[in-house]
């Protein structure tokens, strides 16, 4: 029973992983939108950390270790990027 619990452990984090990753997607775009672009550190910036935060995910669900928490930190300094961005 311990495989399955690993394996429905690892499908849960990839899952959740993939969401935090398109939620980020998502609030880059919507802060691009908000701002009509709003200069090179958002455009550049933002879409470097979505694809940084991407590589440091796959990276640690092919090792097999837990990534949705780095997602989760993707999103968050996403949103405090866009944040900074729309209160400029």
């Amino acid at each position: 029973m311990a495989a399955h619990d690993a394996d429905t452990r690892r499908l849960t984090d990839f899952a959740g992983a993939v969401v935090l990753l398109l939620l980020q997607g998502a609030c880059w775009r919507a802060a691009m939108f908000l701002t009509h672009g709003a200069g090179p550190v958002l455009r550049y910036g933002g879409f470097a950390l979505l694809m940084l935060t991407l590589a440091v995910v796959v990276a640690r669900i092919v090792r097999t270790r837990p990534a949705a928490w780095f997602a989760l930190g993707g999103l968050a300094l996403q949103l405090a990027l866009g944040g900074l961005a729309l209160l400029r």
